[in-house]
């Protein structure tokens, strides 16, 4: 049986028209068929850039998925990365910022240049805190 979060998002993801990111194992035909993750976030800064291309350039078929949460520096940023606030951390700003350099870098980008492939399909992934969704 489904739990509910799983069933939750299985129906949204339906309603909508959309995949989901995360593993369904009861709604198999509502999740992304990804081969493979690279979790840009959580590597160094020294690291990312490297990692990225390495990842990119690397042979495999299937869909390849890149998690990252870019940001540029302002107050909006600082003031979500607020330690006053549930489950946030201050380090996460230097995360962001580091995912958004990485990105937006010319290396990464010349790397990367006719390498990625567009899935076209509308992709969401629904977080819940303090009851309520949020969508990335």
């Amino acid at each position: 049986m489904a739990s509910a979060p799983e069933a939750v998002v299985a129906a949204l993801a339906s309603r909508f028209g959309l995949l989901s990111r995360d593993p369904l194992p009861h709604y198999p035909d509502r999740q992304l068929p990804i081969a493979r993750v690279l979790s840009l976030t959580d590597l160094p800064s020294s690291r990312k850039a490297d990692e990225l291309i390495a990842f990119a350039r690397s042979p495999d078929s299937g869909l390849s998925v890149v998690i990252c949460h870019p940001a540029t520096d302002g107050s909006v940023l600082r003031a979500l990365c607020s330690d006053r606030l549930s489950g946030r951390k201050p380090w996460s700003c230097e995360w962001r910022l580091t995912d958004f350099d990485t990105l937006t870098s010319a290396r990464v980008k010349a790397a990367l240049a006719g390498r990625i492939d567009p899935i076209g399909a509308p992709v969401i992934q629904f977080f819940c805190s303090d009851g309520g969704f949020w969508y990335n």
